[in-house]
């Protein structure tokens, strides 16, 4: 990232590796993983801007769907594809850190709860706050634009102040919902798929872990959990990293074709009845309760492809993408609950025609988001981090496994 407060490992919701005593090799972090990830939550963003304000464009919504939908812009408001390339992003990290650093499982989890709980808690206060300053613009939007999106959060009907603090801290992680804030709905399935990893790691020299990882893909994905499905992907992406060195061109075929898979939501695929099928394929395919296995393939072949070819690596490494990755987890927990209040009333309380109000709207948001994103991740995500690298090496002080190498940014090919 750009700023020099930058923790090194901190994919969206990623649980970093602790300081290294000065005697250790220092981890070099992979810059284009940062970059990815701020591109994702990025366009997480835009696909909740399109749910508020445009639901029909969006086959989830609307039977009869926007020709957008049916395009390549559909890729920059399709969430569950971002979502799934963070799944595969924490995967690829955990597996890394906890070959290089040497930690107890229980510790590892312990932290990583931690690590999700305390920002999604302060996410939930900050969403409590909100909406009791804004519940009366929030239903009135609910009213004027009809979105069933602006639906899924407290009105009117706010809980008290504790009720948001324990579903930071606890709900989210039992329940795997909010309605302070529905992009909590990642918690639980990241705290699961960290713990499922971090099983895997606790032996350093386990011989049969790279059939384990292979193993649990397979079961994941015929129990239709492709969330968990990414994670072992992601997994398997670094334990194979130096491996098949390919040429740029299968690269960028694979980097095409998984654009082209992440456009597979399971409502896109059933508004197009020639793909429909694709849905009804028995097991494998069958889409679960948030992705399809398409944006979930789609989602492991773009992380893998990035990684090795030459221009998308260049615009991953750019400041810009930089430091979207750096605020990715603030930018993330930050977003909805500004949608559902300051920008919903916004929506209903100008007099510009509707195209005209949302294309201002839209101007507004992305740098207030950003600046958001930016406080947060001052505030609330780096300090917390801080705090657990610090009790982590008080807990149980890092060992370097010396049989591994120090973890680099692959070579462009």
């Amino acid at each position: 990232m750009i700023f020099a407060a930058h923790i090194v490992y901190d994919p969206i919701m990623q649980d970093p590796p602790a300081p290294s005593p000065a005697s250790m090799p220092t981890p070099k972090r992979d810059t284009v993983l940062d970059g990815l990830r701020g591109v994702a939550a990025l366009v997480v963003t835009f696909s909740h801007f399109v749910c508020a304000f445009l639901p029909a464009w969006l086959p989830i919504y609307a039977a009869n769907p926007s020709w957008i939908a049916d395009t390549p812009f559909a890729l920059l408001f399709n969430g569950s594809f971002p979502v799934a390339i963070f799944f595969v992003l924490s995967g690829f990290v955990i597996a890394l850190t906890s070959s290089k650093l040497a930690y107890p499982m229980l510790l590892n989890c312990g932290i990583r709860y931690f690590r999700l709980a305390l920002p999604a808690c302060a996410s939930t206060i900050y969403a409590w706050i909100l909406l009791k300053l804004f519940a009366s613009e929030l239903e009135s939007a609910r009213a004027i634009i009809g979105s069933p999106w602006l639906a899924a959060s407290y009105g009117l009907d706010l809980p008290p102040f504790m009720t948001a603090v324990r579903d930071g801290l606890v709900d989210v992680f039992h329940t795997g919902d909010s309605a302070f804030n529905n992009v909590l709905w990642t918690m639980k399935k990241e705290f699961l798929g960290s713990c499922m990893i971090y099983a895997l790691y606790s032996r350093p020299a386990f011989r049969y872990r790279l059939y384990c990882l292979v193993l649990g893909l397979i079961a994941t994905l015929c129990v239709q959990r492709f969330s968990y499905t990414a994670f072992f992907a992601g997994a398997l992406i670094y334990e194979t990293r130096m491996r098949g060195n390919h040429s740029q061109y299968v690269h960028a075929c694979l980097f095409l074709f998984s654009l082209l898979l992440g456009m597979f939501t399971t409502p896109f695929l059933e508004h197009h009845p020639a793909l429909s099928i694709l849905n009804h394929v028995p097991t494998l395919v069958a889409g679960d309760d948030t992705m399809s296995v398409w944006v979930t393939l789609g989602a492991i072949a773009l992380v893998y492809a990035a990684r090795h070819l030459h221009f998308v690596r260049k615009l991953l490494m750019a400041r810009p993408a930089q430091f979207l990755g750096r605020i990715s987890f603030g930018l993330y927990l930050t977003h909805v609950p500004l949608l559902y209040t300051l920008f919903a009333g916004m929506a209903v309380s100008t007099f510009l025609p509707w195209s005209a109000r949302l294309v201002v709207l839209f101007l507004v948001y992305v740098p207030v988001i950003l600046t958001m994103g930016y406080i947060f991740t001052r505030v609330v995500d780096e300090p917390s981090l801080g705090a657990l690298h610090r009790l982590r090496k008080w807990i149980w002080p890092a060992r370097w496994l010396p049989h591994q190498s120090s973890p680099a940014t692959p070579p462009a090919e």
